[in-house]
């Protein structure tokens, strides 16, 4: 399944318009506006309304870093031109935690909670595919319709 990349505020941030909803591997077009650090982001909107899902979440967040965080059954590659420019195999623990609420101060109750799936060093701006392969065991996380952002970050989110 191929799906088209939106664009959602901030505007730095690209936001996969379809969700991760089944175990199929899913690719997505990507425009990267400059080269550099990327993350690949696992996106829930919050509050979760599957009790156990919000909890391993809420686990992955006060375990980032830590050997017993818990794992996620999905892998992805960053392609350009056909080619794997940057990789994570499952299964993988989250290096780092994007929390949105409902202020631009971080103010206010969350409307989302994402999960940083790994790094990845763009060397230039330009379109890239991502391709999301959800294993066997992401099936009862994928019921929570988590969404694949793809972020620009200079500074440094992860816990590595």
């Amino acid at each position: 399944m191929t799906a088209a990349c939106a664009v959602e505020p901030p505007t730095e941030w690209k936001l996969l318009d379809t969700p991760l909803a089944s175990a199929e591997a899913m690719e997505f077009s990507v425009v990267a506006p400059q080269a550099g650090p990327h993350h690949v982001i696992m996106q829930f909107a919050w509050p979760i309304g599957d009790q156990h899902v919000e909890a391993m979440v809420s686990a992955a967040v006060a375990t980032t870093g830590e050997v017993a965080a818990p794992r996620f059954d999905v892998s992805w590659q960053m392609l350009n031109d056909g080619i794997v420019v940057c990789e994570r195999q499952s299964p993988q623990q989250s290096t780092g935690v994007v929390d949105t609420a409902t202020s631009g101060l971080g103010d206010g109750p969350l409307t989302s909670r994402g999960l940083v799936l790994g790094d990845c060093a763009l060397r230039e701006a330009g379109r890239y595919t991502l391709r999301v392969v959800p294993g066997p065991q992401f099936a009862p996380i994928a019921k929570a319709g988590p969404r694949i952002v793809v972020a620009y970050q200079p500074f440094v989110l992860s816990a590595q």
